[in-house]
C-alpha cells in the first residue's frame, strides 16, 4: 500500500493466532504440521501458541483487514482440543491477527527500491518472515558492499 506499483506483486494474507491458558508440558520446541497448515509451540510458562488454518477460509483471509475471525479462531481451538487430547481443558487466553505480504512466486523481494535508490526493500516473506528475515537482512547488508542478491530474491526480477 506504500507504493501502488507493488500492488500486483505483493498480496495481503491475514494470519491468526491464539495463546491458551497454561497447560501441562507436552511440546518441546516449535512445530509445523503441513497436513493441517498450522504451527504451534508451548511457552516455558505452559501456554500453547498456535496459528495457521488460513486454508479454512482462504478467500476471506486474502485481505488487508486485521482482525481475528470466528471461523479461523474456532478451527484453531477445535484442532487444539482434539489433536492434543486436552479437550475442553484448553482455554483461550488471548488471540490476534496480522497481515503478511505474499509474492506471486513465494520468494521475498530484496534490494534497492526501483525509484528511491537510498531505500532498501525486504518484503513479501510469504508467511515465513520470522524464519527468513534475519538472513534476508544480512543479505541486504552484504549487498551494500557489493555482494549480489540472489536473482530469485532480487527485487529487479519484478517488471514494473
Amino acid at each position: 500500500m506504500l507504493d501502488p506499483r507493488f500492488a500486483t506483486h505483493l498480496k495481503p494474507q491475514r494470519g491468526q493466532v491464539f495463546v491458551s491458558e497454561p497447560l501441562p508440558a507436552f511440546v518441546k520446541g516449535p512445530c509445523y504440521l503441513t497436513k493441517h497448515l498450522c504451527y504451534f509451540r508451548q511457552m516455558p510458562t505452559g501456554e500453547l501458541l498456535i496459528g495457521g488454518f488460513r486454508n479454512v477460509d482462504l478467500e476471506n483471509e486474502n485481505t488487508f483487514l486485521d482482525q481475528a475471525t470466528e471461523k479461523i479462531q474456532t478451527a484453531l481451538l477445535d484442532f487444539s482440543k482434539n489433536y492434543f487430547g486436552f479437550g475442553d481443558k484448553i482455554k483461550v487466553k488471548y488471540q490476534w491477527s496480522g497481515i503478511m505480504g505474499f509474492t506471486e512466486d513465494g520468494q521475498m523481494l530484496l534490494g534497492h527500491h526501483p525509484r528511491f535508490s537510498n531505500v532498501l526493500l525486504m518484503a513479501g516473506c510469504s508467511g515465513h518472515g520470522m524464519g527468513l528475515s534475519f538472513h534476508a537482512a544480512k543479505t541486504l547488508v552484504h549487498s551494500l558492499s557489493g555482494k549480489e542478491i540472489p536473482s530469485h530474491l532480487d527485487v529487479k526480477r519484478i517488471k514494473f
